[in-house]
């Protein structure tokens, strides 16, 4: 059987936050940053073109809205 991996697209403020994230990361291979932004239009975007399991947002990325979060 297939392991399962989880598309990961990060919004990160700080490049050392995204390292130090994507080190621990790492550590799992079930887990894959495919994307890391620093816009918030940009994390949507990847999101939606890359087809991410999941988000990790930055609360010090500008530009967040809730209607973008939702979409």
């Amino acid at each position: 059987m297939p392991e399962l991996t989880t598309r990961i697209v990060v919004g990160y403020k700080n490049w050392k936050d995204m390292q130090l994230l994507s080190a621990a990361l790492e550590r799992d291979s079930s887990f894959e940053i495919v994307s890391a932004q620093a816009s918030a239009q940009g994390v949507f975007d990847d999101a939606t073109g890359l087809n991410a399991d999941a988000v990790i947002l930055s609360p010090m990325v500008t530009g967040y809205t809730p209607t973008l979060i939702q979409d």
